[in-house]
Parts: C-alpha cells; sequence; structure tokens
C-alpha cells in the first residue's frame, strides 16, 4: 500500500514536470519565465493578500480541520432537531450507521503521557462489541452497535486494555448532551479515563498522500 502511495506522488511530479516542459517548448523558456512573474502570479504582477472575497491565490498553501469527534455538541443537534433543515436524523437507518452510543477511551500512563497504540477491546461479557486502538493522543472510540443501534446498558460493558480488564462502570455517550454537563466533560466529551503501562515508543511513521483532483471548490 506504502509503495503504491509513493509510486502516486512519483507519478505526479513526473507529470507536474512534463507539463512544465511542454509549456516551454510551446512557448520558450524566457517567455514562460516572463508570464509566471518574479512574483509567483502569471502576470508578474504582486500577489495580495487574499481572504477578503474569500478567495485564495494560487501557490498558497492552506489546511484546516474540523473533527465532528471533538464537537459533539454540534454533531448531537444535527442528530436530534428534526425539524431542522440540516437534521440528519432521518438518515440513520438509511446509513445504517448509528452513532448514538459512544464509548470515548483515553489512556496516559503513570508519567501523564498518553499511551499509543494501546488494544481497546469494548465486551459485553465474553462478547467483543468493537475493538480498536489508541491514537498519538492516547484516544480511541469504541462504538455499541454501530450497524444496528442497539443499545446494551452501561453496566453490561467492560473494557478491556493489552488484555487486561479495567474496573469502573463504562460510560456511554449519546445524542442527548445535557447528561453530561456535571463537570466530568472534557471539550464536549465524556472520556473513560485509565491509567496504563506506557508501550515502548516507536519511530514508524505512516505517511499518506492524499490528493483533490476535483473542481467542486471554486475558491481553492
Amino acid at each position: 500500500m506504502k509503495k503504491s502511495i509513493f509510486r502516486f506522488a512519483a507519478l505526479a511530479m513526473i507529470a507536474a514536470s512534463a507539463c512544465v516542459s511542454c509549456l516551454e517548448d510551446m512557448v520558450g523558456k524566457e517567455d514562460m519565465e516572463g508570464m509566471i512573474g518574479s512574483e509567483g502570479s502569471i502576470d508578474g504582477s504582486e500577489v495580495p493578500e487574499g481572504g477578503s472575497e474569500g478567495n485564495t491565490n494560487a501557490g498558497k498553501l492552506t489546511a484546516g480541520e474540523w473533527r465532528d469527534l471533538d464537537n459533539w455538541n454540534f454533531w448531537s443537534g444535527l442528530m436530534l432537531n428534526q425539524d431542522s433543515a440540516q437534521s440528519y436524523s432521518e438518515y440513520n437507518s438509511y446509513w445504517q450507521f448509528y452513532t448514538g452510543n459512544r464509548v470515548a477511551v483515553k489512556t496516559v500512563s503513570s508519567t501523564g503521557k498518553p499511551v499509543v497504540g494501546a488494544y481497546i477491546v469494548l465486551k459485553k461479557g465474553n462478547e467483543v462489541i468493537c475493538e480498536t486502538r489508541t491514537d498519538n493522543r492516547g484516544r480511541a472510540e469504541c462504538w455499541v452497535n454501530l450497524f444496528t443501534g442497539q443499545q446494551i446498558p452501561e453496566e453490561e460493558l467492560s473494557i478491556s486494555i493489552d488484555g487486561v480488564d479495567m474496573p469502573g462502570r463504562i460510560r456511554v455517550m449519546d445524542w442527548k448532551t445535557d447528561r453530561f454537563l456535571d463537570g466530568q466533560s472534557d471539550d464536549q466529551i465524556l472520556f473513560n479515563g485509565y491509567l496504563v503501562d506506557q508501550r515502548p515508543e516507536s519511530n514508524d511513521v505512516d505517511i499518506a498522500f492524499i490528493v483533490d483532483a476535483t473542481g467542486s471548490m471554486s475558491d481553492e
């Protein structure tokens, strides 16, 4: 998989180089440099600071992030507000994807560092409900019957981390966020927090190149 990603990135760079070479052949290298200009614009004029008109000039890299998991109140509002034009509650059965039974997990070591790559298993008795691993922040998300929406009482659930059963009652987050306005939530998230042994650190890194080649966003 990684080899395929790197091959794709390499082909993209080769294709871009070929396009530049073709333009130079058609208009000449000196004319090509004149078209690009010293400031990176097509006609050589100064590139203004963008933003006021909602447009960003070519050559400027932008980025952003939105995580529904970190904005759970917003997501819950979309799921619960059946009178709103932005309601998505009716699509749960259509998608067959029910996010109303969320179990958020946070792990830390005895030194306070997040535990990366810990193996998390959510169970009902001996039945495995969900399994996953913690991310680089020591967090993981489990879901109770994600594809059916069937609820399970919290007292029937348990969590094991790296094969060790964790004590305490599991707290499940639904879309009714007012349940969690009790001082225990962290950025709208009610974590099930656990102190676990620190795993050996690794220098391995997964890198993915994602290329958006669509024309649906005219401001990019």
